[in-house]
């Protein structure tokens, strides 16, 4: 047997029994078959940036956009291996992160997958305390900005498979 031989010399050359085979029968392309009948328009249900996902979650929309937005600067500060772009150390940036999330996550009352609400510790913190978290907050959003706004797309579909899974168990929890 030559190395020449094509599927279509193959199926030519089969006997006449065999041409109905399955492994010797021409498939359609089914990426390629569309009916002429058919209405039938392909849907992206997942959120291409901030207005989308605010409409596409509900009552979380704002709190929604504020988590996606601590998000990529969260991951775009995980990826920093120099503090070039940010105007505070990546320590302090890292610290007033976590706090600024969990206050803005209370405050707006983003949902969470248990259900509870703890008290976030940025509001334990004096005035002073709490001013200065949210001003370095505010800096490394500005960094983050001046950076180009990286992994903006990935945490705007993270919050957005987040939130409802999150309204899913609050459903499941109030129907038990």
């Amino acid at each position: 047997m030559s190395n020449a031989r094509t599927l279509a010399a193959i199926r030519k050359a089969a006997p006449e029994q065999d041409r109905s085979s399955p492994a010797l029968s021409r498939k359609e392309d089914p990426q390629s078959f569309r009916s002429e009948s058919t209405r039938y328009v392909p849907v992206d249900l997942r959120p291409r940036d901030l207005d989308q996902l605010s409409r596409m979650v509900g009552p979380y929309a704002e709190a929604a956009g504020v988590q996606a937005v601590w998000g990529a600067v969260s991951r775009w500060l995980m990826w920093q291996s120099n503090n070039d772009a940010l105007s505070n150390a990546i320590k302090v940036a890292s610290v007033a992160l976590v706090l600024c999330v969990e206050s803005d996550a209370w405050r707006l009352g983003y949902p969470n997958l248990s259900g509870e609400r703890d008290t976030p510790v940025l509001h334990t913190l004096t005035l002073e305390a709490h001013e200065e978290a949210r001003r370095v907050g505010a800096e490394t959003i500005a960094d983050w900005e001046r950076a180009g706004s990286p992994h903006l797309m990935t945490a705007i579909e993270y919050i957005h498979k987040y939130i409802h899974a999150c309204m899913r168990a609050e459903t499941e929890r109030t129907a038990a």
